[in-house]
């Protein structure tokens, strides 16, 4: 399991959401970084495929 951490804060002063790579599938977090976002593919630096996005509740948006 490869974990990226993306809290480095940007020009903006706005962090970066939680990250990491999980067999394949890049999973992303909310801003409290514990409830999943997002979760689906990324080749060549792009989101490829079927994504699914979540609410902060844990249900599929």
């Amino acid at each position: 399991m490869k974990n990226e951490n993306c809290d480095k804060v940007r020009a903006n002063r706005v962090k970066g959401k939680k990250q990491e790579v999980v067999n394949g599938y890049t999973i992303k977090y909310h801003a409290n970084g514990k409830a999943i976002w997002s979760k689906g593919k990324i080749v060549d630096g792009k989101a490829d495929g079927y994504w699914e996005w979540y609410r902060m509740d844990g249900t599929v948006k």
